[in-house]
């Protein structure tokens, strides 16, 4: 196995050994009480009051997290960096299957990926507009 990667010089972990070791043992004390709080990072249309609904019985098998939530997964993924400032970041590198292909080697900022998702959510509007327009002619 190769040696780990160090972190670059300047790095500071965001959660520290210690600070691990309490969230694991608050996660166990209390999972939905924690898993809830964590919850509150996001931004939520409507805020989950339950963490996990699971049932583990074989007739109704199922696990459903924060399933009383309403999550808008484009704008904490992208719209919350952009308006927070940080849409001059890397959002996403793209590596292309062939490492010499350096043409097609990218990285794609906050902002560049809001308005692509913009421009792809216009054209399906779009799209959607006609085939409804469509259907209505067709009557």
């Amino acid at each position: 196995m190769p040696d780990p990667v160090p972190p670059p010089p300047g790095f500071t972990a965001a959660v520290t050994p210690a600070d691990f070791a309490e969230m694991t043992r608050r996660a166990a004390d209390d999972a939905d009480a924690f898993w809830l709080e964590q919850a509150e990072r996001l931004d939520w249309v409507t805020a989950p009051t339950e963490a996990c609904d699971a049932s583990f019985s074989l007739d109704r098998l199922h696990i459903r997290w924060f399933a009383d939530g309403t999550l808008n997964a484009c704008h904490n993924a992208l719209d919350r960096h952009v308006a927070a400032g940080l849409g001059d970041r890397t959002a996403f590198c793209f590596e292309p299957d062939d490492p010499a292909d350096d043409a097609r080697r990218r990285t794609i900022t906050y902002a560049e990926a809001l308005r692509e998702t913009q421009r792809m959510a216009n054209v399906l509007k779009g799209a959607l507009r006609r085939a409804t327009a469509s259907r209505s002619i067709s009557r």
